[in-house]
């Protein structure tokens, strides 16, 4: 009996622009490897996304938008404000 090829997950990413096939094939490669199985994505473009991506795969949200990193630099200025 040979190993069963892993059932594909589908990871659901939202970005700014369309994705290149080179990025798209990267990130496929990535999620694959972190995830240990096959991944197929569902691109959606929001123009209203100042820039980055975002990626929903197995209940969990990847955020690594610009927005997001704006608020974590804030959050971190602040902090360090108030110490």
């Amino acid at each position: 009996m040979g190993m069963r090829a892993a059932e594909p997950v589908v990871a659901a990413v939202t970005s700014a622009l369309m994705l290149s096939d080179g990025q798209r094939m990267k990130l496929e490669s990535v999620l694959t490897e972190k995830l240990g199985a096959p991944v197929v994505l569902a691109l959606t473009v929001d123009p209203n996304m100042i820039g980055g991506l975002s990626v929903y795969v197995g209940g969990r949200l990847i955020d690594n938008t610009v927005k997001k990193q704006l608020q974590e630099m804030k959050t971190g200025i602040l902090n360090s404000m108030a110490e």
